[in-house]
Order: structure tokens, then sequence, then C-alpha cells
């Protein structure tokens, strides 16, 4: 799932109709991973270019506790030079 943040950005006490829409989407998708294929035989990867933003339900253990950072390409790997 790529940029997750849109619907993984942290909870708000107040909002629009538009940001509860939000909050449900993401209490489901806590729902879902909660418990999520207990072998481990299943890797879900979601990115986002905004981590800081994330909900920290998402972050806890039993969703997405495991972090991958890729930096950014220099000129040598841009150009596909070894």
């Amino acid at each position: 799932m790529d940029e997750i943040d849109v619907i993984g950005g942290a909870r708000l006490s107040e909002g629009c109709s538009t940001d509860h829409e939000l909050q449900r989407i993401l209490m489901e998708l806590l729902f879902q991973l909660d418990g999520f294929d207990q072998l481990g035989k299943v890797k879900i990867i979601m990115a986002t270019n905004r981590p800081d933003t994330l909900d920290s339900a998402l972050l806890r253990p039993g969703g997405l506790d495991q972090k991958m950072k890729a930096p950014l390409p220099n000129e040598q790997s841009k150009n596909g030079d070894s």
C-alpha cells in the first residue's frame, strides 16, 4: 500500500465528516491487521514519505512493527552505473 499516511495519519479529536470516514477506514485496517497471519507467511508492505504523521496504533507490535528506510538514489545509481 503506497501513501499509507493518507488513511493512516494520526487521529484527531475534532474534524469534518471526511476525517470521520478516514478514521473508520483506519479502524478497519487496524482490525484486519490485528492478528493477521499468525504464522508470518504473509508480509504487508506499506510506504509513506511522511512517517512522522502515522497513527501510533499502526506502528505498535502486531501492526506495522518493522521499518525499512530506502535512501534517495545518488547520481551513480540513477544512471545505472555499478
